[in-house]
């Protein structure tokens, strides 16, 4: 299974690109700043759709459908949601 970290650093490399008003190009990335906000899992039943929590640990979320299972044996897909936050960085000028 590939982590998550790794998946952002993948992100990173195929990012969106914009011209600005300001004669400048930015790029959407993830925000890795120490004020951004977490990065959070959840994980969605795709029989019920219910969701359970949001959490900044992925075990949590995994554990939440693994309840989820054993209360709704006859539910085995699931989603995992992950929220990552992201902000334009500025580029070269134009």
């Amino acid at each position: 299974m590939r982590s998550c970290l790794s998946a952002s650093k993948n992100w990173r490399r195929r990012s969106e690109s914009t011209k600005s008003s300001s004669g400048r190009r930015r790029q959407l990335v993830p925000d890795i700043e120490p004020d951004a906000e977490p990065i959070t899992f959840a994980m969605q039943c795709a029989v019920c759709e219910q969701t359970g929590g949001r959490t900044e640990e992925q075990a949590g979320a995994r554990s939440w459908a693994t309840g989820h299972l054993k209360a709704n044996p006859e539910h085995f897909t699931y989603r995992e949601l992950i929220t990552r936050p992201c902000r334009f960085e500025p580029g070269e000028w134009l």
